[in-house]
C-alpha cells in the first residue's frame, strides 16, 4: 500500500487571487446554511418529542440561536 502524500495545514493557503477567494467564500456560506438547517432540524425534531425538561428546552434554543448567529457571522466573512 502506498503512502499518503497528503498534507494538511492547520492554516489556509491564501492566494489573493479573487476566483480563489470566491470560492472560500461560497463554501464557507454554503457550510454555514448546511449546519444550521441540520441543527435547527434536529433541534425541532427533539423539541417536539415534548420529553425534555423545560430547562433542556431552553438551552436548546438558546444553542439554537447561537448557531444561527453565526451563520450569519460566517455569511458577513470577507465580502
Amino acid at each position: 500500500m502506498k503512502k499518503s502524500t497528503l498534507q494538511v495545514s492547520a492554516e489556509p493557503d491564501i492566494t489573493g487571487e479573487p476566483l480563489h477567494e470566491l470560492i472560500r467564500h461560497g463554501a464557507r456560506q454554503l457550510i454555514a446554511a448546511v449546519v444550521e438547517a441540520e441543527l435547527e432540524a434536529m433541534l425541532n425534531a427533539v423539541l417536539t418529542m415534548g420529553v425534555m425538561p423545560s430547562s433542556v428546552t431552553v438551552i436548546c434554543h438558546s444553542v439554537q440561536q447561537r448557531v444561527a448567529a453565526m451563520a450569519v457571522s460566517a455569511r458577513h466573512i470577507h465580502r
